[in-house]
């Protein structure tokens, strides 16, 4: 596998951990979210409340499986043509959470009230919405969402959205580690390997310099060539005629020396010259006994 490969692998492997981890964060919020909800499919935040729609009575609206959201109003301040949500006093309803469209504002029981219908039928609900039971005014919706929730509250869903994304990332992550350290063992077997063949380099350097040094010792036991002889010589009687010019003023100073001082040679002949001269005194004595 080249360094490229392994490069874009990893590449890849980081992206597809940044995307599992965005992934699960989305969903641990949105499980969350999803617990907020009443049993009723209901939620408040800030002010707003969020509804799952069970019906289609508001098509095309917003359909069964949206989430709607709903602010607080005041219901003074309604009118026709707007979508309210509100708890239903209806017979065929009766304490459910309805969201349907305002078709006029009356009074009921002596009370502000508003009749109310779905888009879908067309038809008015049986009893007006009091002013009391509004909970707010539809303001938008998310398509879709309030079945995803219903999907992540059961078994299947948490499995799907929530464990096996973690087991993803878990994977990802020890494949990351596996990874490091086959790369952490291959720099050591790389290093070990560099060093064993600077070692081998090394000891051939240490035969080659030695096998130098023995042969250059058996050179010097064996004859010399007739050039290195010549060289030799030529080298020696440069060497003798330095040492002759050095010495001759030596000897010249011997020589002044010898001459400073007496004969002595001359001296000696003279005494050696004497005993002839005794002989005729000798001679004498000997005739005059």
């Amino acid at each position: 596998m080249t360094s490229k490969t392994k490069k874009a692998l990893k590449i890849t492997g980081n992206v597809l951990t940044g995307i599992v981890a965005v992934l699960v964060v989305v969903m641990t919020v949105l499980t969350v979210f999803s617990m907020v909800f009443n049993r009723d499919g209901t939620a408040s935040v800030f002010g707003v409340q969020a509804y799952v729609v069970q019906s289609d009575s508001m098509t095309p609206e917003f359909a069964a499986g949206d989430v709607i959201f709903s602010e607080e109003v005041n219901p003074e301040e309604l009118v026709a043509g707007d979508i309210i949500t509100f708890i239903s006093r209806d017979s065929a309803s009766y304490g459910q959470t309805i969201t349907h469209c305002i078709r006029e504002v009356t009074t009921h029981n002596g009370e502000l009230a508003f009749i109310t219908y779905g888009i879908a039928t067309g038809v008015d609900d049986g009893t007006p919405a009091v002013a009391s039971d509004v909970l707010g005014r539809y303001t938008f919706r998310i398509a879709g969402l309030g079945s995803f929730f219903e999907f992540l509250k059961s078994v299947p869903g948490y499995i799907v959205c929530i464990l096996l994304p973690f087991l993803v990332i878990i994977g990802l992550q020890i494949a990351n580690i596996v990874s490091a350290v086959r790369a952490a063992r291959a720099e050591k077997v790389a290093a070990a390997a560099a060093e064993r063949s600077r070692v081998e380099a090394l000891e051939e350097e240490v035969a080659r310099l030695r096998a130098q040094v023995g042969g250059a010792s058996v050179g010097a036991q064996t004859p010399q060539p007739a050039e290195a002889q010549a060289d030799i010589k030529t080298a020696e009687a440069q060497t003798d005629g330095g040492q002759t010019a050095e010495t001759a003023p030596v000897e010249e100073s011997a020589d002044k020396e010898s001459a400073a001082e007496p004969p002595v040679g001359n001296g000696e002949q003279a005494n050696a010259a004497e005993p002839p001269s005794e002989a005729p005194a000798e001679e004498d004595t000997e005739s005059g006994n």
